[in-house]
């Protein structure tokens, strides 16, 4: 009977306690909500930008990667499926627009958010969930929305959101 071998740890590979490190670092940085929107303000904040929009959408995606390589190592280290990679990308595309304020972390960094189109609330992560996933199965058919007057995705008028930009 031949002898089972142990797998070997790489020099490479973080420990499980970096990715706890990295998870809670990215837990305080979606939590803080300096420049988020109150309900009053959202409602007379003007439109973001298209360019402001596709450059959060794109600093959202490099999250999303980082957010699927911690699910990646968490799974490999706890011996479970490594398809849990794509339910950590797919997880923060579709929730991440309900972080605190409306702001994914692209949109803190483009000072915009979401809000909704009537009260000018915080987008919710039902709204977030909605809104994305539209994105996501209708892609770039989603995306030309974008074009029209009111720059609202079709996602945003399934959600009832828009973007706005943020006061300096």
């Amino acid at each position: 009977m031949a002898k089972a071998s142990t797998p070997r740890a790489m020099p490479w590979q973080p420990s499980t306690s970096a990715a706890w490190t990295a998870s809670i670092w990215l837990l305080c940085l979606c939590s803080t909500s300096m420049g988020a929107p109150t309900e009053t303000s959202a409602m007379n904040q003007p439109l973001a930008s298209i360019g402001d929009r596709f450059t959060a959408q794109f600093l959202d995606g490099f999250v999303a990667a980082g957010t699927g390589a911690l699910f990646y190592f968490a799974a490999k280290a706890a011996g479970l499926p490594l398809e849990l990679t794509i339910l950590g990308w797919v997880l923060y595309l579709l929730i991440c627009d309900g972080l605190p304020g409306g702001q994914s972390i692209g949109k803190k960094f483009t000072r915009s958010a979401v809000v909704h189109v009537d009260t000018g609330r915080p987008c919710s992560y039902l709204q977030s969930f909605v809104r994305n996933l539209c994105l996501i199965v209708l892609g770039v058919v989603d995306c030309a929305f974008i074009a029209g007057r009111q720059r609202r995705r079709l996602g945003d008028f399934i959600a009832r959101t828009k973007v706005v930009r943020l006061a300096n």
